[in-house]
Formats: structure tokens, sequence, C-alpha cells
């Protein structure tokens, strides 16, 4: 559980990654990608010696921070000189790390206090964790209107979804 917890961490830092790489293509632009590149090749050595003395959890720790160091790096060299500034939903990002928070809590507490099986926990916590990010207004107004857009049945979202109001955005 706790490796592929942290495992969940570092895959979230490569999404943006990922982002930020396919921005740098869109751009033609390969300078920021090799400045975050080289900067990233310190998580290497945190790799290795994290994976020498804690096994598989540091070396998934170990691949957050090599991803983490890789996007700041990144946004750095991409964003240095440009008149774009990148902007990021952090209440949407708050709201969704509260939910996680929340719904591994009550697993926590499920696995030690009642000795439930973890597949059990993770069937149980199904529904409310899609509850929690589908009407914690996760979501803004304008990332609901693209969604319904792009997704079939995407007029029915509303029904499901609670969508932010562009104001409560930050």
């Amino acid at each position: 559980g706790t490796v592929l917890t942290a495992s969940i961490f570092g895959l979230m830092a490569f999404s943006t990654h990922l982002t930020l790489s396919h921005l740098c293509l869109a751009k033609q632009t390969p300078w920021p990608l090799l400045g975050a590149n080289l900067c990233a090749t310190l998580g290497l050595l945190i790799g290795i010696y994290l994976g020498a003395h804690y096994g598989a959890l540091g070396t998934a720790i170990a691949f957050g921070i090599n991803e983490t160091v890789w996007c700041l790096a990144g946004f750095y060299f991409l964003f240095r000189n440009s008149p774009f500034i990148p902007h990021a939903d952090l209440i949407g990002i708050l709201r969704l790390i509260l939910v996680g928070l929340a719904i591994i809590t009550v697993a926590s507490l499920l696995k030690y206090l009642f000795a439930i099986e973890p597949i059990l926990i993770a069937i149980v916590l199904a529904l409310p964790l899609a509850f929690g990010v589908c009407r914690c207004g996760v979501f803004s107004s304008q990332e609901g209107k693209w969604l319904m857009a792009v997704l079939p049945l995407g007029h029915k979202l509303p029904l499901v979804l609670k969508f932010r109001s562009d104001s409560a955005a930050a």
C-alpha cells in the first residue's frame, strides 16, 4: 500500500512532466526539456541511495522527488522569459487532495481498527471517492463546459458533477 501510494504521487508529477513536454513540442522549444532533464539527473543519485536503504519504497519516493524536480525545473526554464504565466487551479487541487486524504484516513482506520482486507476497503471506498470528487466542486465551470463539450452524454454531467463558479477559482 505505501509503495503504491508513493508511486501514485510520483505519477501525478509525471503527468505534469508530460504536459510540459507537450507544451514544449507545441512551442518548438527543446531547451526547457534539456534544462529540466539535466536538473533531474540528481534524482538518479537519490534513487540509488533510497533504493539501497529503503528498497521499493525508497525507489518510489525517489521517483516522486525526481519528477517533482523535473517539473519545477521545466516550469522555470519554460516560463522564465515568457510573458505567459501559467495558472494553476489551486482551490480545485486543494479540494482534490482533501478528498483523497479523507479517503486514505478512512481506509487506514478500517484496515487497522477492523482488520478489513485492502481489496474490500478499495471496493467499499470507491463510491465515496467518486462522490467526493463529483460533489465537492473539484472542477471549475470552465472545465465543466469543456467536459460537456467533449464527452459523450456530456450534457448530463451537471446531474452528477458540481462545478464551481469561475469567481471561486484561485
